[in-house]
């Protein structure tokens, strides 16, 4: 495992979740939509196993990404203290940036959201060179002894 690799685990499970929030929150609006409610479920005998067996289909995706999630900040916090442990401030920053905040290399306009999104060159006033430069730095301080990798 790169030092890379290692600092993704937090986006790929991030990612993880979010995918099993949407699927949770999709198989719910298609059980409101057959004028349901997971919390109370009135409906005819004949189709009662059926939207049983989809709400409890909706809870486990939820309680996975429940534990996904717990994962995801137990992950975080010891990827944040891989990231402290890089000497140089500013190699620091570039790795934050990318592996904790998520953030793009480079600045885009959103065109969904009609958000503009600073990357990391222009947040930190730095050439497309020099951040790359400092990325490969960063990376080769941040010491994986003893760290385990797993998804």
């Amino acid at each position: 495992m790169t030092a890379k690799e290692y600092l993704q685990q937090a986006y790929l499970l991030d990612r993880k979740a979010e995918m099993l929030r949407a699927k949770a929150q999709r198989l719910r609006e298609s059980l409101y939509g057959r004028g349901a409610a997971t919390d109370t479920v009135k409906v005819k005998s004949s189709s009662q196993s059926t939207l049983e067996a989809a709400i409890a289909q909706v809870e486990e995706y939820e309680s996975q990404a429940d534990k996904i999630i717990i994962e995801l900040v137990q992950r975080r916090l010891e990827i944040e203290q891989a990231i402290a442990a890089v000497p140089d401030e500013v190699q620091r920053e570039v790795l934050e940036r990318r592996y904790l905040m998520y953030q793009p290399w480079d600045s885009y306009y959103d065109k969904h959201t009609g958000v503009y999104v600073k990357g990391i060159y222009e947040s930190m006033n730095y050439s497309r060179r020099q951040i790359f430069r400092l990325h490969g730095a960063a990376l080769k301080s941040v010491a994986l002894d003893g760290i385990e990798w797993h998804l």
